[in-house]
């Protein structure tokens, strides 16, 4: 069995070779009746007759061929805007830890600067070690707001 996936869209093509054979039926028939000696008009219907078979029996590959592709085509729009939402949620989840550590930065500064001779030397080695995260966090803010403008380009 085939997974929902893997199922294409597919035409009936009984119908199409049905007619192809008919229409050849009646190029021969043409040619039968004429005692296989044909005027040009005679000549022309039977040619006109297999071509006409012929374009009707490709004819359901070319549109399956093209439903296809729109199809294709769907699925990737709608691929990038699932991406779109995700890269955009990464922002915004992001931007909320920078908040965050700005809100713990401010709250040990402020504990730095009441002089408290205990806790001064560990409140110094925090704040040298939050400024770096600080960077990298600004840095994957621009990374992913660039990237948010490709996907939306």
């Amino acid at each position: 069995m085939q997974s929902d996936d893997d199922l294409q869209t597919t035409l009936s093509k009984w119908p199409f070779i049905l007619g192809d054979v008919l229409l050849v039926a009646t190029a021969l028939a043409i040619s039968i009746l004429g005692d296989w000696q044909l005027s040009n008009w005679q000549v022309a219907s039977c040619v006109i007759s297999v071509a006409l078979g012929a374009a009707l029996f490709v004819l359901p590959y070319i549109v399956e061929f093209q439903v296809r592709l729109r199809e294709e085509a769907e699925d990737r729009t709608a691929d990038l805007r699932i991406l779109q939402r995700r890269i955009v949620s990464a922002q915004e989840q992001v931007e909320a830890v920078v908040e965050r550590m700005e809100t713990f930065e401010a709250g040990l500064s402020n504990l730095a600067h009441a002089q408290q001779p205990d806790f001064a030397g560990p409140i110094q080695a925090l704040e040298e070690k939050i400024d770096p995260l600080n960077d990298k966090q600004a840095e994957q803010s621009a990374q992913l707001k660039a990237l948010a403008k490709q996907v939306e380009a």
